[in-house]
Parts: structure tokens; sequence; C-alpha cells
């Protein structure tokens, strides 16, 4: 016999679905997104039978793009932080943006990579509580020489001379 069954997070459904022959069931849904931590999902069929399962939710960051060279632009997106707190971003060291993550601990913001030696370098996310690195690599290698498009190699002007004398 089938019955109906209703999954809550934080409260909230996020899904219903109904059960096999055998009182089984499976099924997919998109998880809200909010703050790290631990979290409850509530399981209820129509009889009112219950249960509780506990889940985890990890703050993430990424970066875009991971390889680059000085004043490329690097995005910087990140979920799960506070909300309403300031996440700060180093560029090995030194300080190089903050933002603000929003009601559901998710931020995004783009900032240029500064002046560095070649090779790897880390990015800090953090807002105090968590911290996520990333790795970004610095270019070494300098880009071709220009090649002429116009005029090509082999073409020739014509100088014009211009004269020009006080009144």
């Amino acid at each position: 016999n089938q019955s109906r069954v209703n999954i809550y997070f934080n409260d909230d459904r996020v899904a219903t679905t109904k059960t096999d022959k055998y009182g089984s069931f499976g099924v997919a849904f998109d998880m809200p997104i909010t703050e790290a931590g631990t979290y409850d999902i509530d399981i209820e069929d129509k009889d009112g039978n219950k249960d509780t399962v506990e889940f985890t939710i990890a703050a993430g960051a990424t970066l875009s793009p991971t390889t680059g060279n000085v004043d490329t632009t690097l995005t910087i997106s990140g979920i799960g932080f506070k909300a309403g707190e300031t996440v700060t971003i180093k560029y090995d060291d030194t300080l190089v943006a903050t933002a603000t993550a929003n009601a559901n601990g998710g931020f995004s913001l783009n900032f240029k990579a500064p002046v560095s030696v070649g090779g790897i370098h880390s990015i800090i996310i953090t807002d105090g509580d968590t911290t996520i690195t990333q790795l970004f690599i610095m270019e070494s290698t300098p880009p071709p020489i220009p090649a002429l498009l116009l005029p090509e190699d082999t073409d020739k002007t014509k100088a014009k001379i211009y004269f020009d004398w006080d009144d």
C-alpha cells in the first residue's frame, strides 16, 4: 500500500513522494543554500509516522580562473559562510578584497591578481570561523612578441612632406 511522504528541511517542505508497496521510497531534491552547519531533515508520512536525519552542509568556495598573470581578473564565489559576516580574501598574506555574506551565506566578488612572482599562490577565504584555501598559478612565461598585421612587412609607403611657417 503506497503512502505519501513529505520531506522537510528546516521546517520547510522541500519534497513530496510516495512509498512503494513495501514502504520504501527514494527522492531527490535541491538543498536550500544556507550557512554551513548541521541541519535536521524531517520525514513524515500521511499517517503521522516521523523520522529525522541530520545533514551537514560545509562551506565551499570556487576560484576562476586558476591560472593567469598580473592583473588577471579573478572571481571568488562562496557558499556556507556566516550570513551578514565579512569574508576576507587574501592573496598569500596580503588582503586583496572583502565581501559581506548574504542572508544565505553566499558571496561573489572580483579582484585583480596582484604583482607577484611566477608560481603557486594561496588565495585564503575566511569569515573568521570558516577558512578555505584555493590555489592560483601566476604564469611566469611572458606572452609572445606581437606580430605585425598592417602594413605588411613587404609594403612600402610614400612619405608626404609638409611645410609649416609662422605667420
